[in-house]
């Protein structure tokens, strides 16, 4: 039983006023020029259009896996999820998701160290500045969403709105989104290999538990689905994986390569070789108990790692800047942090010309201006693993020289 005091109306009033100021930010970066572009109500939220049609044709037994621009890629369970949204106004809900964002955005922040008005400010620029954050917006994207619940999930420490909401044990929300997005299931592994039996457990019997319903919900997409990923290792990506805006290992890779086997090839070499460095990093800050790094550190390995990670995929940095402002990092995991952090927030490499394959007539400085963004990836995380080593905790010795402590003798 929780027998702290509930909030007082002078709590609610401060959290309000500085939840106000990012979702100013956001209103203002976002909303107001759509509004007088002439976007707003029929514009904008391009991928929360999907998710919202993807709900309403599996409800209707369409075809929901069909080809094209526009196609659906998550597992059938998502489907289910999103079919509240198609109940009552559609614009009353893609600005509610909006919202949802951004608060997910700010509960961020403060859960990774930042307190008081300084998280407020913070959060605001986020919002409004950071290319993954306004470009997530613009599409509606759930990555918002998904970076939010997997952080709240995984990092100690205070709440938003001071309590906790539901009575449900942590890892919950890893193994929703494992379910809805498949990459999340690296938190899973993170935490079988750091021995957080609670909640990997609690996090697989949930990623199984949304599969199963999913299942039962809709049989024949779900062994479509499923059987599509198993047989060829794809989830139905209709984009060109070459496209500028996907800023993985592979799409660096195919861009590098012009879609050669030796791309294919070096992308999925460069991705396991993520996935390790980034478990073992995450493992080193672990037993050094910096715990929201680590988990910022996870998140950029799947953005890094996965096939396909469009720039919005990379909402990433906000979590891992609050984390290296808040926790003392040696210099090269600074340095190559803020690098990292800094690119992937203005996202030079969107000036590239993009689209219909004309990234196979990139020049090489092109090509590799275009492949930045994972190596400067791999950069951080190979620090962050060499400095985790490094400044990890070692056992009491006694100095060279020192007498040795007494033993104790049984008696005879």
């Amino acid at each position: 039983m929780d027998d702290r005091p509930a909030p007082s109306r002078g709590f609610w009033i401060d959290r309000t006023a500085k939840v106000a100021l990012p979702l100013l930010a956001g209103l203002v970066s976002w909303f107001v020029p759509l509004l007088f572009q002439g976007g707003w109500p029929h514009g904008g939220m391009a991928d929360f259009d999907i998710y919202v049609a993807g709900a309403r044709t599996a409800l209707q037994g369409g075809e929901l896996y069909r080809s094209g621009p526009d196609a659906f890629v998550y597992p059938p369970v998502a489907a289910l999820l999103f079919l509240p949204f198609t109940l009552g106004p559609v614009i009353v809900w893609k600005l509610l998701w909006a919202v949802a964002g951004w608060v997910g955005i700010i509960a961020i922040v403060h859960r990774s160290g930042l307190r008081s008005w300084r998280a407020s400010v913070v959060a605001a620029a986020c919002i409004a500045t950071a290319a993954p954050v306004t470009l997530g917006t613009e599409l509606g994207q759930i990555e918002l969403i998904l970076t939010c619940l997997v952080v709240l999930d995984l990092v100690p420490g205070p709440r938003l709105f001071g309590r906790k909401l539901l009575p449900i044990p942590d890892g919950w929300m890893v193994g929703l989104m494992t379910a809805i997005k498949l990459t999340p299931g690296l938190f899973i592994v993170h935490l079988l290999i750091n021995r957080r039996w609670k909640q990997a457990i609690t996090a697989a019997v949930s990623a199984a538990v949304f599969t199963l319903i999913g299942f039962i919900a809709y049989p024949q997409l779900s062994i479509f689905y499923w059987h599509r990923l198993l047989v060829t290792r794809s989830v139905g990506f209709e984009s060109d994986p070459v496209y500028i805006d996907n800023q993985s290992f592979q799409g660096a890779a195919l861009r590098l390569f012009k879609l050669s086997s030796l791309a294919s090839e070096v992308g999925t070499l460069l991705s396991v070789l993520t996935i390790v460095v980034g478990l073992t990093a995450a493992w080193a800050l672990l037993r050094r108990g910096q715990e929201a790094p680590a988990v910022a550190v996870i998140g950029v390995s799947t953005a890094l790692a996965s096939p396909v990670s469009w720039t919005h995929h990379f909402v990433w940095i906000v979590p891992l800047a609050v984390a290296l402002a808040t926790h003392h990092s040696t210099r090269p995991v600074g340095f190559a942090g803020a690098l990292f952090v800094l690119w992937v927030w203005i996202a030079p490499y969107r000036v590239l010309p993009g689209g219909g394959m004309l990234e196979l007539g990139y020049t090489r400085p092109e090509a590799i201006f275009s492949a930045i963004t994972p190596v400067l990836g791999l950069v951080l995380l190979v620090a962050s693993m060499l400095a985790g080593f490094r400044h990890l905790p070692r056992r009491h010795r006694a100095p060279v020289g020192a007498a040795a402590p007494p033993t104790r003798r049984s008696p005879r």
